[in-house]
């Protein structure tokens, strides 16, 4: 037999493995999924002259059951890259031929997919498998085309890139692209599959047991406005199917000065609303993702108006129409404008609360981290999507302090200056020096 299959992978140990799916599920049922993916890639009936082996990293007594009659090396190397190239070495010194890896959290990959590389070596002289989030989740090389260079790349980022312009000018055969999981959305995009293994119903029960929708409302000294928020939230939810995830700064504003044990909380890495929502959308488990400001106030059965439409469209993107609290005739009249403008250009603002589905919110990477402007950029990239956002005809009402702490005419006249100008594609970077936060 000259042929080989490498699983490379690791102890699942909690904290230590799908580290970006724990924040979302926790570490225990992350671990749990790992398990489960690993033990169905071990669990694959290759052909009878395919050797099975796993490469790790240090293991236990516990770990090893995993892996009954397979043979076990241990990962030499001080990276990613030196692991994997001496885990080839090590078996085209034994003879083999032919020689595939692996890894273990990918969910469809299958013994199609493996005899299909293999057989991919007989007119080529490697084979590489793309995954979506821009790595790989198999390469193969025949023993005399083995190119070590390909794993001395930068794994920062643009790994299958890197790695097929480091192949050249090898033949090599690009193979069947899978997607990972690595955040809830992977899960729901899997569970959609409605697949009937291990895997696909452990899936299905965890995803059942979750909340419909997230409510994610970043915070900077909100400890005045947003117990108000909270309250009436819950006041006017219909049910009980969501969660509230509140995300502060890196310098803790807020959470540590209010009640918080019926919420979650974050705190975003960088100073900036935008990091602030990507950072509680990590934590989100509901389907629908609502992004909230702290000094807003909801409308009556607001969950069930949101839901509904996601039933209607799984690629859900809207808002609802605007409210401003205040009893000054003027900012009314704004309010009444800001209406029109949105009817007419469907781009609804931050403070209309926006919520997206969270498969699509994840396949458009989140809110751009800009310092300003994030609500207008998301918009933006879900028109190029050729999606229209659903504009709910209930408000959602705003606080008016923004215009009587700053004048009403020169608050107004700012914020539709400064939105036109980066409509025109003047940078959100240069418009922060005219913007308070």
């Amino acid at each position: 037999m000259n042929k080989a299959l490498i699983c490379f992978t690791k102890e699942p140990l909690e904290g230590k493995v799908k580290t970006r799916l724990a924040k979302s599920i926790g570490d225990t049922e992350a671990t749990k999924i790992y398990k489960l993916m690993l033990n169905q890639i071990l669990d694959l009936h290759v052909r009878d002259d395919i050797d099975k082996f796993v490469f790790t990293q240090t293991y236990s007594s516990d770990y090893k059951k995993y892996f009954k009659d397979i043979k076990i090396f241990i990962q030499i190397g001080d990276n990613i890259g030196e692991k994997m190239s001496n885990a080839f070495i090590t078996l085209f010194t034994q003879g083999y031929e032919q020689v595939i890896l692996v890894g273990a959290d990918i969910p469809l990959l299958d013994e199609k997919i493996i005899h299909d590389a293999f057989d991919a070596l007989k007119h080529h002289h490697a084979t590489i498998n793309k995954s979506e989030d821009g790595g790989y989740y198999l390469i193969g090389f025949s023993k005399e085309y083995f190119k070590q260079k390909s794993f001395e790349i930068d794994f920062s980022s643009a790994v299958f890139n890197r790695t097929l312009e480091a192949l050249k000018p090898l033949h090599v055969k690009i193979g069947k692209e899978l997607f990972d999981i690595d955040y809830i959305a992977d899960l729901r995009r899997f569970n959609s599959l409605n697949l009937q293994t291990k895997l696909g119903l452990h899936v299905k029960k965890l995803l059942s047991s979750y909340p419909s929708i997230s409510v994610i409302i970043p915070v900077y000294f909100e400890k005045e406005n947003l117990p108000k928020t909270l309250q009436n939230l819950k006041a006017n939810a219909k049910e009980l199917n969501y969660e509230i995830i509140i995300s502060d700064t890196p310098d803790v504003t807020t959470i540590d000065d209010i009640d918080t044990t019926s919420c979650f909380t974050c705190k975003a890495l960088k100073a900036g609303r935008a990091y602030q929502l990507n950072e509680g959308a990590k934590m989100a488990r509901g389907e629908i993702l609502f992004f909230l400001h702290a000094d807003t106030f909801l409308p009556k059965n607001w969950d069930e108006k949101i839901y509904n439409l996601y039933t209607q469209n799984k690629n859900l993107v809207g808002a609802f129409s605007l409210g401003i609290n205040t009893d000054k005739l003027f900012i009314k009249f704004i309010e009444f404008l800001a209406n029109v403008r949105v009817y007419f250009t469907n781009t609804p603002y931050g403070d209309q609360g926006q919520f997206f589905s969270s498969t699509l919110f994840h396949q458009i990477a989140g809110y751009n981290e800009l310092p300003l402007m994030e609500d207008i950029a998301i918009i933006k990239k879900i028109h190029q999507k050729n999606i229209k956002v659903k504009i709910l005809k209930s408000k959602i009402y705003t606080s008016d302090r923004r215009w009587k702490t700053e004048g009403i005419l020169y608050t107004s006249l700012r914020n539709r200056v400064l939105s036109t100008l980066y409509y025109f594609g003047i940078s959100a970077e240069k418009l922060k020096r005219y913007y308070k936060f």
